[in-house]
């Protein structure tokens, strides 16, 4: 799906992530001490007929990030644009491996955070000597201009490698990086199918943090405090309807607003946004938590009729 955006949009994009971190920043403070590893797509896969960037959302919001944040990334922008999967996390793994400080890691699927662990445990060896001697033992399937920006980041490290070889292939993600204070992952609907996988994996006092309520079409919510129910819709940026979902899965075309939503019930929402979608029909389903003030506070539940996805 291609959805449109905006100078409005990039505009109320970077000013969501300025608060999105601070609210991050207000739950977790010791996740801001170190290294982030956020890992999205490439904001730049290919082009239009007339010329216009085409690219994922994910590495779209990346770049929305507050520079002061963008500077502690791991990874650097050029890692997201390796097409084949498996490359991509395995050089994902070998520059994050090299940082012990990494604090905070962001990723919208938990099963991109299992993904890893899986990955390490098959190519332990290769990516531990990696380390030692510096490299990356598939860099030849990396783009010229790629292996260029990652060589300063590709050096030996013969200490970190012993650390890792004496953790062994089977360490947990708290292992790995024990300065990590806390995970950014969806963790609603089907998308926290792992989500207790994932918690085996951490530290006991790692905290896991709710992304929101996030698509291509639309930032939709910022998560306030620790509740992963707490999504505050983003309604200075968009403007949403409703549909109560047995009504409307029973045929009613009634929608309503903001306002009328109350806690407990689950409604389809429909959304216009500045980048010119105009009362779209996203067929995501949300349930209001609660309210503040008169505000209601929405979770995501699932995709409506039709569509069933494992990780979002």
């Amino acid at each position: 799906k291609h959805s449109p955006v905006t100078r409005a949009v990039e505009r109320h994009l970077a000013r969501m992530q300025r608060q999105a971190a601070a609210l991050q920043f207000r739950a977790c403070p010791p996740a801001f001490d170190g290294a982030i590893l956020a890992i999205a797509g490439s904001a730049h896969e290919t082009r239009s007929a007339d010329g216009r960037s085409i690219g994922a959302a994910s590495g779209l919001l990346a770049g929305q990030v507050p520079a002061l944040l963008r500077e502690r990334f791991v990874l650097p922008p050029g890692a997201a644009s390796v097409p084949d999967a498996t490359l991509k996390y395995l050089l994902v793994l070998r520059l994050a491996l090299a940082r012990a400080d990494i604090s905070l890691c962001a990723t919208a699927n938990v099963s991109t955070l299992l993904t890893l662990l899986r990955l390490h445990a098959e190519h332990h060896e290769a990516l531990v000597e990696d380390l030692r001697v510096g490299g990356f033992h598939r860099a030849a399937e990396l783009p010229a201009a790629l292996r260029a920006e990652l060589a300063p980041r590709l050096v030996a490290m013969p200490a970190r490698a012993a650390m890792l070889a004496r953790l062994g292939a089977q360490a947990t993600l708290g292992a790995l990086w024990p300065r990590l204070a806390a995970v950014a992952v969806w963790t609603g609907g089907s998308a926290g199918v792992g989500l207790a996988r994932l918690r085996a994996a951490l530290a006991p006092d790692c905290r896991i943090l709710e992304l929101g309520y996030l698509a291509s079409e639309c930032r939709a919510t910022l998560t306030l405090g620790r509740r992963a129910g707490a999504g505050l819709p983003t309604l200075d940026g968009n403007f949403f309807e409703f549909a109560e979902r047995d009504a409307w899965d029973a045929g009613e075309r009634r929608l309503m607003t903001l306002d009328a939503l109350r806690k407990g019930h689950e409604y389809y929402v429909v959304i216009t946004t500045q980048g010119g979608l105009y009362r779209y029909f996203i067929n995501d389903l949300v349930r209001v938590t609660g309210h503040l003030g008169r505000t209601p506070l929405l979770r995501f539940v699932q995709k409506g009729r039709g569509v069933t996805s494992l990780t979002g």
